[in-house]
Formats: structure tokens, sequence, C-alpha cells
């Protein structure tokens, strides 16, 4: 994986910037405020992890100080009586509950930290994809419009959330509860950050995948109508002219659907149905050129079986 940083990629200017730089500084420069993102990005856009830099020192601070909150913080609420009478059970569940809503805090930033070699590479392989797309078959407008939109939903649910919570802690709590509203807050974030990025990076591929699906098979299909159109210099048996002129347009009436199941499962779907598709119009194509009359012979040839 190493080898691929060597690859260059051009700097995108701000009306030309790609999906993939409109979803990721948002949602980066979050992660790095939260101290879950030890990463440094060049001019380039090239994701790099350095263990000697600001970033991976203020996500070891960050995620030091958070983690002791964290632990301190369960441990408080362990220790306070419940607010009804309860059963042990029932007392047993609330602390568990504690643990589950405080945890993110705690364990999201270890896991970023050990997982950051897997995701930088992936980060990387993702932004080659985008700059060749775009480069090749062009911008998508409608991947950057649904990034937009999605990412400023969530920006904002997530400054709704995070207001709610933080006036309902200082009604109900006091001053000695200010870890507990810094770690709930960081948990909220982080989960919410997390599946928003996600999400929207999954919806906004399969886009790209379907717009690059349509417009291959468009291409195929033009190529496979331009030899059918080419039957003033060929001779065609009508039966065979007909079958494949149905063929193609019960293609083009039921395409061939790509299933995007994840980031990890997206280009072996979308390359499975590309070599599906390109198998079909082989055989077609195979099909097409056994239909071609013989060369002419001294005496001619006739006419009657032959598409006009």
């Amino acid at each position: 994986m190493l080898e691929m940083y060597n690859v260059p990629i051009t700097v995108t200017t701000a009306a030309s910037r790609s999906f993939f730089d409109r979803l990721c500084d948002p949602f980066f420069s979050a992660f790095r405020v939260l101290g879950m993102c030890p990463y440094t990005r060049n001019r380039n856009g090239v994701f790099r992890k350095k263990i000697v830099s600001a970033s991976a020192v203020y996500t070891l601070l960050t995620g030091v100080v958070c983690g002791y909150l964290t632990v301190r913080v369960i441990k408080a609420r362990f220790q306070l009586p419940p607010p009804v009478p309860m059963s042990d059970f029932n007392c047993l569940l609330m602390g568990f509950s504690y643990i589950t809503f405080f945890s993110p805090s705690l364990v999201v930033p270890i896991l970023m930290w050990f997982e950051t070699s897997k995701l930088q590479a992936y980060l990387h392989e993702w932004q080659v994809f985008q700059e060749n797309y775009n480069r090749v078959i062009g911008r998508s407008d409608e991947a950057v419009t649904l990034v937009e939109r999605r990412v400023n939903g969530i920006f904002r649910s997530i400054l709704a959330l995070l207001s709610i919570v933080g006036v309902t802690f200082a009604w109900t709590s006091a001053l000695n509860d200010v870890p507990a509203l810094v770690c709930a807050m960081k948990s909220i974030s982080t989960v919410a950050l997390i599946t928003g990025f996600w999400s929207v990076g999954t919806k906004a591929i399969a886009i790209i995948n379907e717009n690059y699906r349509k417009k291959l098979q468009m291409c195929v299909d033009n190529v496979v109508f331009l030899i059918l159109k080419m039957k003033s210099s060929m001779t065609w048996q009508k039966s065979n002219y007909i079958q494949i002129t149905l063929f193609l347009n019960a293609v083009n009436q039921y395409p061939p659907k790509v299933n995007v199941l994840g980031f990890y499962e997206i280009n072996r779907g979308l390359f499975g149905s590309i070599l599906s598709l390109l198998v079909t119009y082989l055989i077609v194509l195979v099909q097409l050129n056994s239909s071609f009359a013989p060369a002419p012979s001294s005496n001619g040839f006739n006419n009657n079986n032959t598409l006009t």
C-alpha cells in the first residue's frame, strides 16, 4: 500500500472539488477537533499518519484526558444511589446503560489510532478513484449535491442535539457533573459523525457507480447499434437482426443492477456487474459475426435472404 502514495494527484480548485473533498474536509476537521484523527494532509490531499506531529500529540493528550474522565464518570455513576427503589438487576442494567452511553468517548479514539493505517490507505485509494473518474467520465454533480446537502443536515442535527443535551445537563446537574457533560457530548458527536461519514460516502459512491454503469452501457449500445446501421455494406439474415434488436431493447429496458453493500464490497460488485455485461455483449457480437453471409462468389449471391 505504501507505493500508492507516489501517485500524483492534481490539486483541485474550489469550483471543481469532488465529493471526496466535500465529504472528508468537514468530517475530518471535526474528527481532529475531537481528538480522533492523528492524520496530516498535504496540499495534494493525501492523508498521512505521522507519530511526531502536532495532530498525533493532540490526539494522544485528548485521548488520555477523555479516557480518564470517562472512567471517572462511569465509576461515579455506578456509586450513585438509584433515583427510585429498584432491584439489583435493574441497577445493573442502569450501570451498563451508563457504560454504553459514555464508552464511545474512550473506545473510539483507541480504535481510530490502531486502525489509522488501514483507513489511510483506503482513503488514498478512494481519492485516486475519484480523480480518475473525474478525468475519464466527468464530474458527478449529482453526488456533489447529495454530499453537500446531507453533510449540512448531519452537522445541523449534531449541533441541535448537543444544544439540547447541554441545556438538559445545565438544568438537571450540578457543576461537578461537567466531566459527564463533556463525555456525553463527545460520545454523541463521535457516534453521529462516524455514522454520517460512512452513510453519506456509501450513498455517493453508489450514485457514481450507477452513473458509470449507465455511461458504459450507453457506449457499448452505441457501438453495437453502429454495427447494425452498417447493413448497407454487410449482409444480414432478417431473423438474426430481429433477435439482436430485441435483445438490446430488453437489456435497455431491464438493466443490470449494482448492489452496493458497503465500501469493502463496492469494487467487487461493480467489476462483477461490468464483467457480466461485457461478456453478454461479447456473446451477442460473436453471434452477430457468425450471421454474416459468406463472401459473394463469381455467380453472385442471393439477395432474397438479405436485409436492405
